[in-house]
């Protein structure tokens, strides 16, 4: 049983009717009630007609069609004062909580406003401390024995890696140290490519990665690898550290391109 379609007149703007459904499913067979809703809105006072509503269905019993139709009615609309007055037994009564309503309503800009600054106050703090945060990773990664990167800190001319070139990157990974392991990997990452590529570390970016990975006859996956850990490893840094799982997700696809090229270039 879909809903019957009215014709509404000008001046009143309708909305999609909804149904309430009462169904006893334990009988047979099954029956209950269906009742549509009319949501609709007046713009102007005056009267509306509303025209007659037809609904067809068919009569089991008879074993045909049938239309009945509701009578035309009129909606009267009278104008409203703009505020809304609550019914005590059937009285108007004006509260000063709905005048505070109306007001704060009528000027939302006295909350957007102030919301809107504290919101900015909010991430400006988070962002000071997630700076400070930031810093002091850094420091301790470089205490750790690593030379920092180009925008992390000084810039440093990469000629030699270790046997294992994710040493520190390891010892943060056992250590469950989330901020410190992110920077640890994006650090030794970079200088072991920058080493293995001889692509100076002020020029080491994805472009030139691919490019002398190309000119080097490395595979086009482990290229494309390269880059997609890159990408995941700059998301991890600036995002907040929530997945522990992702870490060593990271570490194993470094520690397979790692081996990768020390397959494939000298």
């Amino acid at each position: 049983i879909i809903a019957p379609d009215i014709n509404w007149p000008a001046g009143i703007e309708a909305y999609d009717s909804q149904a309430k459904e009462q169904v006893d499913q334990r009988t047979v067979p099954v029956s209950g009630t269906k009742v549509f809703e009319y949501p609709f809105t007046v713009n102007n006072p005056g009267s509306y007609n509303i025209p007659e509503i037809a609904f067809s269905f068919f009569d089991v019993n008879e074993g045909k069609y049938k239309i009945v139709k509701t009578k035309p009615f009129t909606v009267k609309v009278a104008k409203g004062s703009g505020k809304k007055q609550p019914l005590i037994n059937g009285i108007k009564v004006n509260t000063g909580q709905d005048q505070f309503s109306d007001t704060i309503f009528t000027n939302r800009w006295l909350i957007v406003i102030p919301l809107a600054l504290l919101l900015l106050a909010g991430l400006f703090v988070w962002v000071k401390t997630d700076k400070r945060k930031h810093s002091k990773v850094i420091v301790a990664v470089n205490k750790a024995g690593l030379e920092v990167m180009p925008g992390v800190a000084p810039e440093l001319e990469v000629t030699d890696v270790s046997v294992n070139p994710l040493s520190i990157t390891e010892e943060k990974l056992i250590a469950r140290d989330c901020p410190a392991f992110y920077e640890a990997l994006n650090i030794e990452l970079r200088k072991y490519l920058a080493c293995k590529l001889q692509i100076p570390l002020s020029t080491l970016n994805k472009k030139s990665i691919g490019e002398e990975a190309d000119r080097k006859g490395v595979a086009v996956v482990t290229s494309l690898q390269v880059q997609q850990l890159l990408d995941e490893i700059e998301w991890q840094l600036y995002t907040p550290c929530s997945d522990d799982d992702k870490m060593e997700e990271l570490f194993n696809k470094a520690d397979v391109i790692v081996h990768a090229l020390n397959a494939t270039t000298p």
